[in-house]
């Protein structure tokens, strides 16, 4: 593959990548929105429901983000290959080899999303109890 290929390949997971981070964040966002304002009207039933769900959604985009990031490191090592070869020519591109921000940024999200799931399902279990602790006081 060219050089041009390459990066056009690598800046396409890139993309795909925040596309599926930022679906998941909204739908991590609607259930703090349940927690905080429906956590009173849940029944257990509804609320095991809503977790095993968002178990399921979650893993399923924990695994694309984990495929799309192995694409990229793939795309990195061709990209390394070629400055081996010594035909890598755009500035563009040694930088995108280069940086350290890609590999701080690619495992800063491997770590956040799973540590906001875990948040927001503590907390919806969290008001979950409160809500019920309240009404039975």
């Amino acid at each position: 593959m060219s050089e041009l290929d390459i990066l056009e390949h690598l800046f396409s997971v890139y993309d795909r990548y925040w596309v599926i981070v930022q679906w998941w964040a909204s739908v991590s966002f609607g259930l703090i929105m349940i927690a905080y304002f429906a956590a009173d009207k849940l029944r257990a039933l509804l609320l095991v429901v809503i977790l095993v769900l968002y178990l399921i959604y979650s893993g399923w985009v924990f695994m694309l983000l984990v495929y799309n990031v192995e694409v990229a490191y793939g795309l990195f090592e061709d990209l390394a290959a070629l400055n081996a070869s010594g035909l890598l020519e755009s500035k563009g591109a040694k930088v995108a080899l280069e940086n350290p921000y890609v590999g701080y940024g690619t495992n800063l999200g491997m770590v956040a999303l799973p540590a906001t799931f875990f948040s927001c399902v503590c907390y919806l279990v969290y008001d979950y109890i409160q809500a019920r602790q309240s009404k039975g006081t």
